[in-house]
């Protein structure tokens, strides 16, 4: 689920009909966030709900100041629909192990990240030298202004 085409598939899909499910939010902000830079990945897995059962589900790992965080939009967007308010409970989580409390999904992709994660951010750093430190370098002409 991390290639480029699925990402922008479900990206434009949540753009033009302004709804979707957790793969459309993840997609959405993994595709508006490389743009501004940072490497941002999905992950593919469960969501475990409070009674233990188990939904597909997608969310996504981020690359902030050399370390991953995670992040699900996806059910920070139904905690919304439900409380009303923004309550940030899938936002920016460093702790892998807080956050399997609810998410399942093989680890060997994530932790290869994790590991990796300063040679990625060299890799972003050359990256944003190379567009003069503009992150909207990559956009289209009509879409930079």
């Amino acid at each position: 689920p991390d290639s480029s085409v699925y990402i922008n598939t479900f990206a434009s899909e949540m753009m033009y009909t302004r709804t979707g499910n957790c793969a459309h939010y993840s997609a959405l902000l993994a595709l508006l966030l490389s743009h501004l830079g940072f490497d941002c990945r999905l992950i593919a897995g469960d969501f475990i709900n409070g009674n233990g059962s188990q939904v597909e589900h997608k969310w996504n790992y981020v690359l902030v100041d050399g370390q991953f965080y995670w992040l699900d939009v996806g059910m920070d967007h139904a905690n919304y629909t439900r409380t009303g308010k923004i309550n940030y409970q899938y936002f920016m989580i460093s702790d892998t192990n807080e956050w399997a409390k609810c998410h399942s999904w093989d680890h060997e992709y994530s932790d290869w990240l994790a590991a990796n994660a300063a040679d990625i951010a060299d890799l972003y750093a050359f990256d944003a030298a190379l567009n003069s430190g503009r992150p909207w370098a990559r956009c289209s002409d009509w879409a930079a202004s």
